[in-house]
């Protein structure tokens, strides 16, 4: 318990820290005669989110270090058709650990340094708009993400391994699995991947440790989280080396003022936390896979299996990291519906949030910022919910599972339509971006609904579409009579 209170604090560590680099940029503002004390803070901000971002690198080997002294399992049976080894040591995972972490810390730098000078050194630009900021993270992004594909499937354990091959792993003294996939190049397939799991497990427990995995592996949703992964720290460097180039440089190529910085601190925030609700919709999912594969003693053995690894017998009293990315109640377990684990305020709550964020990026003063934000954010929390309520007995026949997994599916869905009308919004009034943006959302709509609901999607995304739409058309007429009459 006491490991997973440290690996949550490294986390947060990387987030207050890279809060502290944005903020120790306000003594620039404040003390523009006294140049030298407003390096000093921002070298003070650069230093602290160096050291956040090794700790948070170094937390991830950290999580492997922990002993555990249960009996050793015995090997079972290969499901899906996955090779399986094991080995004495601990080494092999570290190394390949180090690697991936060494080559994120080494070549997203570098990218944003080389996509930032073809900017200021080729383009001439000499002001940058967030528009050019978006389309620098954007390209850091891409090429990160393509020498990822290029070069993690060549390190390590990955090296030797065939495309498409699930490689199941078993490491000694260890308790639970955890599931590692990259991108690669090839015919056969797009992802290589490796499950960890841990000799520590109950030997009831192995086959339930392992099939959960498995449901990650088979959804890729370590590609989801590498590919989220490498796009904060695209983010967080393009932006480095921007300060820098200011600062040090005394090169005023971006107008950083404090709207700036708060609207930056809010997206800090806004992507954490849609980062944290993503894994746990991504645990949950394969929880529900392990149910649907191992039946209803899979809560039991997941109970024997936090026993093994923290000495407690309920999540509920599971440390705070694993309450956070698997959820508290871990529903999912028990009924086979990924979204029952999941509190009924969750979607309403972290969607409003990214919403209102959204709806300040084109103020540049910080008093409408702050005067709007909570406004804003109370606004989307009161729309997300009606439309959601106003959805569930749509939905609830077709959806088929938990009356709260239908529930949150509602609000995920309200969340969504919500988003499509603010970037249309925003994109008013050119139009062909305006139609580009409803098709966007109403493919991502599409799919989201194809992924909860096997039973007639196209026909349910039609039915809440035009709902939604006829909403905003009878919002729209009873404005339209209000303020002008018939």
């Amino acid at each position: 318990m006491k490991g997973s209170k440290r690996h949550i604090s490294y986390v947060i560590f990387l987030v207050l820290s890279y809060l502290l680099f944005l903020i120790s940029y306000l003594p620039h503002i404040v003390w523009k005669q006294y140049s030298y004390i407003s390096i000093i803070f921002v070298y003070a901000g650069t230093v602290a989110l160096g050291l956040a971002i090794g700790l948070f690198l170094y937390s991830i080997i950290a999580i492997f270090r922990e002993k555990n002294t249960e009996a050793r399992l015995q090997i079972s049976k290969n499901p899906l058709n996955s090779s399986q080894s094991n080995t004495k040591s601990l080494l092999p995972l570290m190394r390949l650990l180090m690697l991936e972490s060494f080559s994120i810390s080494t070549t997203v730098p570098i990218i944003a340094l080389l996509v930032f000078l073809y900017f200021i050194k080729v383009l001439h630009v000499t002001t940058i708009t967030l528009m050019d900021m978006a389309i620098l993270i954007t390209l850091t992004f891409f090429f990160e993400t393509l020498i990822a594909t290029i070069l993690f499937p060549r390190i390590g354990l990955y090296k030797g391994m065939r495309a498409g091959e699930i490689k199941i792993i078993e490491l000694p003294n260890v308790a639970g699995g955890i599931t590692s996939e990259v991108l690669t190049l090839s015919r056969n397939s797009f992802f290589k991947t490796i499950i960890f799991v841990g000799e520590g497990n109950p030997n009831s427990s192995i086959e339930t440790v392992k099939t959960h995995e498995l449901g990650h592996a088979r959804e890729h949703h370590g590609i989801f989280l590498e590919l989220i992964l490498l796009f904060l720290f695209s983010m967080i460097y393009d932006l480095i080396w921007f300060i820098v180039y200011n600062v040090f440089f005394f090169q005023n190529i971006i107008h950083i003022s404090l709207a700036l910085i708060i609207k930056m601190v809010l997206i800090t925030i806004s992507i954490s936390i849609i980062v944290l609700l993503l894994h746990r919709v991504l645990e949950s999912r394969a929880d529900a896979f392990t149910f649907r594969n191992i039946g209803e003693r899979a809560y039991n053995d997941l109970i024997n299996t936090l026993q093994a690894m923290y000495g407690v017998t309920s999540t509920e009293d599971a440390p705070l990291w694993s309450r956070l990315t698997h959820t508290s109640s871990r529903s999912a377990l028990k009924t086979g519906d990924a979204l029952s684990s999941l509190n009924i305020w969750e979607f309403p709550v972290v969607l409003s949030l990214i919403e209102s964020t959204i709806l300040m990026i084109p103020f540049t003063s910080s008093k409408v910022i702050g005067f709007l934000f909570p406004l804003s954010y109370v606004g989307f929390l009161v729309i997300t919910f009606l439309l959601g309520t106003i959805f569930f007995p749509i939905l609830k026949g077709y959806y088929g599972k938990t009356t709260k997994g239908g529930r949150n599916f509602s609000f995920l869905l309200a969340g969504i339509y919500v988003f499509m009308s603010e970037c249309e919004l925003l994109s008013f009034p050119n139009m062909y971006l305006v139609i580009l943006q409803f098709v966007l959302w109403a493919i991502f709509a599409f799919l989201v609904i194809k992924v909860f609901i096997k039973s007639k999607p196209i026909k349910v995304f039609l039915i809440t579409l035009f709902t939604y739409l006829g909403i905003n058309a009878l919002v729209g007429t009873i404005w339209i009579v209000l303020h002008h009459g018939v």
